[in-house]
């Protein structure tokens, strides 16, 4: 990895048909697990999930890639709100930026319309940073 990067997606976790929650969105998720199922690493998922509206589209200024995420569920609030109380499902907007040291840093600042979305729909904003060394392996103080 030369450079830093990012990605986002929507998730929903809880208890439910993964099914179910296509039909009730009409949008086809990129992945699901089911609670109990076997994950790749040999453990038990303890939830089901429901993943989909990612964007790969990196820009320095994520919240950009956070407003294209959420984009397709602008129109959903009554059905993700359904989806949260009939389900006592969690809804989270996930940022995962893969930051490599000495390259430009993206700024993490969610718009208004990411905050009013994550509040109306009860949706938590979940942040999982990676830093990784530039190519050459050294890194100072200052590339931080």
């Amino acid at each position: 990895m030369e450079q830093t990067t990012c990605y986002t997606y929507f998730s929903i976790r809880g208890d439910f048909d993964p099914a179910e929650i296509t039909r009730i969105l009409g949008i086809e998720p990129e992945r699901t697990w089911r609670k109990g199922e076997t994950t790749p690493y040999g453990g038990t998922y303890n939830n089901t999930s429901w993943t989909g509206c990612f964007c790969r589209e990196y820009d320095i200024d994520l919240s950009v890639q956070m407003e294209k995420t959420i984009q397709p569920l602008l129109s959903k609030y009554e059905e993700l709100n359904l989806i949260r109380t009939k389900y006592n499902a969690y809804l989270f907007l996930e940022v995962v930026p893969e930051i490599v040291y000495g390259s430009d840093k993206p700024i993490l600042g969610p718009s208004m319309a990411v905050m009013q979305f994550c509040c109306a729909t009860q949706t938590e904003l979940d942040i999982d940073w990676y830093l990784f060394p530039p190519s050459n392996g050294f890194s100072t103080e200052d590339d931080l």
